[in-house]
């Protein structure tokens, strides 16, 4: 009996062992893209041959086995791509090719490069072999042609159009600018293959960079450095093609960019980009998306139960300059503080909760064992809904105000929100906003649609337009709010008549709004002039609208998106300006400054006593201040010499204000000669705040309007 238990336990024992070597056997074929037993087996005609193309990280080598209609395994043999990055196509490739049979399959997200080595080294095999790689699905990969450094090219206002080069991580990086001796007005990437999410950020970040700062000397983007020394080099090699000394624009500052040694960077780039290395084996990648500004935001985030390694954002819509910083800036903070629970990025608080939100649901996906649910693609059409939008459609007529028998007037307005025009009905009696519905919107469900449903009540609650945003939904805020001061001026609401007793009757017409009228303002933004439609009456601004300006894009025009509504919303031009913004923000508040004055905002409804107005009889004829509008020039010495400005003003108004000739230095003194004319003709006078950094050469701006309004013989304004 103990015989045969123990014949029946080493038949048992052997089983298993037999057992378990042949699971053992199947992985190893498995992970090697053999065949295992039991697979597809190789044809008497297949052959073994190997091919080698350049990857990320030096030359991927593929080892193939194959006859002419069939793939039948593919290993990489010799490889150095970045772990966490490149690593993942050789993991995941050589598998899908073999199920496949094809080399026509979708490259790895991220591992672009690394996928392309792949398949170009496995058609390299295949060709050796004396197969067709066509065949397969394979499509050589055209080369980028390369871009010549033209001779620079002088227009007619004294600009220059320059390129140049510099190395970045992966190859050159050509620039092209636009300058003159005192500013750079344009930085453009005409040629350049960083890394998508790591060196693609200072490509897109660093040319508006330099020039809203107009200088080299700007911060290179983080994790990026390689890249962003390249940027840097090339707009170096630029300016002195164009004959203009890079020292006017920082390059002093920056000047161990200008020495970039390929050999010595390279390497240190490398380890820099391939920071979210060393992924150990235990850990795993799951998928997660969340609701953006302009559509979801999907995540791929790399971690274990302790460490979060990487993340990618795979699909995003952000607007650019605004939610885009979130995209390019918090993946990397996260991944840094090993916790999505961080500060978001200031003025992208949606776009921030998103990949926060994202995150943290792969994070528990990945730490709770469960599979990773793949985002739904359908989701990845919302963001087709802005465009519809923006499609031109005839708009309809507003319908007129209705007065009912108690009463009570029911009126309409209209405003443009995030996603197209907002359109109100509201019901109003001299006292009292009764109701406010939005009969017409387009906004982003989730984000303005908030707005939508809570502003209205909050109109009526608190019986004025002057109610706090719905958080991440500001502009569709701004947006009903215009709309229904708009709406409110065909009501009577807030047009009591002041008791007679109390005060003259030419005293009540400020109360009465009148027609609204459109006017016209100009001023000098960062890269040009701005130009403005304002339609406005006695007490309320409905409409800004920019008709021209060439502002940085994702710089500049972020203020040209966002001011105007703001100014509405506000009912003054006293608004903050956009970060990063500065500039062009003040040229649109003057500019609108400007177009007032020629609207009756703020005007009576009746000219004060002519009588006063005769006052000036005393003074000689010949001596008199001029009727109109005159222009007239001084110069006073600034920092680096002298500064000649042109002024035009009357008696009561500084019209324009025009530095004509000045030498002070680029990015410090140029600063105030870039922002205070606008400031003094927006403040209508010279006690100003000078620039913080720039204080002699604000001074002498000052001083020479100063000197130009006395010539005019013309007192300061105060």
């Amino acid at each position: 009996m103990k015989h045969n238990l123990e014949k029946k336990f080493s038949s048992f024992d052997l089983i298993l062992v037999l057992a378990l070597i042949a699971v053992l056997l199947i992985n190893i074929f498995v992970s090697r893209g053999l065949p295992a037993p039991g697979m597809r087996k190789a044809s008497k005609n297949a052959v073994t041959v190997t091919g080698t193309a350049p990857g990320k990280v030096g030359d991927v080598t593929v080892e193939v086995t194959a006859d002419k209609d069939n793939i039948y395994s593919l290993a990489v043999t010799e490889q150095n791509e970045t772990p966490g990055i490149g690593s993942l196509a050789v993991e995941q490739l050589p598998a899908a090719i073999v199920g496949a049979n094809s080399l026509a399959v979708d490259s790895v997200s991220s591992a672009t490069v690394t996928s392309e080595a792949i398949k170009t080294a496995a058609a390299a095999a295949l060709e050796s072999a004396g197969f067709d790689p066509a065949a397969f699905g394979f499509v050589a990969p055209e080369p980028e042609p390369e871009v010549e450094i033209a001779a620079p090219v002088a227009a007619e206002d004294g600009k220059v159009t320059a390129t140049g080069k510099g190395t970045g991580i992966d190859g050159d990086v050509v620039v092209e600018i636009v300058a003159d001796a005192n500013t750079i007005y344009e930085v453009n990437i005409l040629q350049q293959n960083e890394t998508p999410g790591i060196g693609s950020v200072a490509v897109e970040k660093l040319p508006g960079a330099i020039v809203e700062a107009n200088s080299i000397a700007v911060d290179g983007v983080t994790g990026a450095t390689v890249t962003s020394t390249a940027i840097k080099t090339a707009i170096t090699e630029a300016l002195t093609s164009a004959g203009f000394d890079p020292a006017n624009f920082g390059a002093g500052e920056a000047a161990p960019a200008a020495e970039p040694a390929p050999a010595e960077t390279a390497a240190p780039a490398a380890a820099e980009e391939a920071a979210p290395a060393e992924i150990p084996e235990g850990a795993s990648t799951a998928q997660a998306q969340a609701n953006g500004i302009d559509g979801p935001i999907v995540v791929e985030v790399t971690a274990d139960a302790d460490k979060i390694y990487a993340i990618n954002i795979l699909s995003q819509n952000e607007t650019p300059g605004i939610g885009s910083v979130a995209v390019e800036k918090l993946p990397g903070a996260i991944v840094e503080a090993n916790s999505a629970d961080i500060d978001g990025i200031t003025g992208a608080t949606v776009s921030s909760t998103a990949i926060k939100t994202a995150v943290t649901e792969a994070l528990e996906a990945i730490r709770s064992g469960a599979p990773a649910e793949e985002p739904a693609p359908v989701e990845e059409a919302a963001p087709a809904e802005p465009a519809a939008a923006e499609e031109p459609a005839p708009k309809a007529e507003l319908p007129a105000p209705v007065v009912g028998e108690d009463g009570k007037v029911t009126a309409y307005g209209r405003s443009l929100g995030k996603v197209g025009d907002v359109t109100v009905e509201v019901v109003a009696d001299e006292n009292t906003i009764y109701s406010v519905t939005v009969t017409e919107q387009n906004e982003t469900a989730g984000i303005g649609s908030r707005a939508v449903e809570e502003i209205p009540a909050a109109i009526v609650a608190a019986n004025s337009v002057d109610v706090d945003a719905v958080s991440g939904a500001t502009i569709t805020t701004d947006a009903i709010r215009a709309a229904v001061a708009w709406a409110l001026r065909d009501t009577p609401f807030g047009k009591t008549e002041a008791a007679p007793v109390e005060e003259a009757p030419v005293e009540e017409a400020p109360v009465e709004p009148g027609e609204p009228v459109r006017s016209v303002g100009r001023s000098i933004g960062k890269n040009g002039d701005v130009v403005v439609e304002v339609l406005a009456d006695r007490c309320t601004i409905y409409e800004v609208n920019v008709l021209e300006h060439s502002e940085t894009k994702g710089v500049g025009s972020v203020a040209v998106d966002r001011i105007p509504a703001a100014i509405v919303a506000a009912n003054s031009i006293d608004v903050d300006a956009v970060t990063g913004a500065t500039i062009t923000t003040d040229a649109i508040r003057a500019a609108v400054a400007k177009a007032l004055r020629d609207a009756p905002y703020g005007q009576a409804a009746e000219e004060t006593a002519p009588v006063e107005e005769t006052a000036p009889v005393e003074v000689p004829t010949e001596e008199a201040a001029p009727a109109g509008p005159i222009t007239v020039q001084a110069t006073v010495d600034g920092k680096n010499g002298p500064i000649t400005i042109e002024v035009t003003a009357d008696a009561e108004t500084v019209y324009d204000v025009k530095v004509l000739e000045h030498s002070e230095t680029t990015g410090v003194g140029s600063v105030a000669v870039d922002w205070l004319p606008a400031r003094i003709v927006e403040a209508n006078s010279i006690d100003i705040d000078g620039i913080t950094g720039a204080t002699v050469t604000s001074d002498a701006i000052k001083a020479a309007v100063g000197a130009a309004i006395e010539a005019a013989s013309l007192a300061p304004a105060a």
